[in-house]
């Protein structure tokens, strides 16, 4: 039994919408095709679907450990 979808509104920088749009046309994705995935991710896993660090003090802001 599937329910019907409710309309949402996101805020995102427009920069960087166009460029996930890139990424994710390139593959097949629309950019809500995507953001539904991601929140079944975060249903079916209970957790967000990708690793969240927060940046040392010593390291570059946004960067990984593995990325610094």
């Amino acid at each position: 039994m599937t329910t019907a979808a409710k309309p949402t509104t996101i805020r995102v920088d427009e920069t960087l919408k166009a460029q996930a749009n890139e990424i994710l046309g390139s593959i097949g994705l629309s950019y809500n095709a995507y953001v539904v995935l991601a929140t079944h991710q975060l249903v079916n896993q209970r957790r967000i679907p990708f690793e969240m660090v927060a940046a040392s003090e010593t390291k570059e802001p946004g960067l990984l450990p593995e990325e610094a």
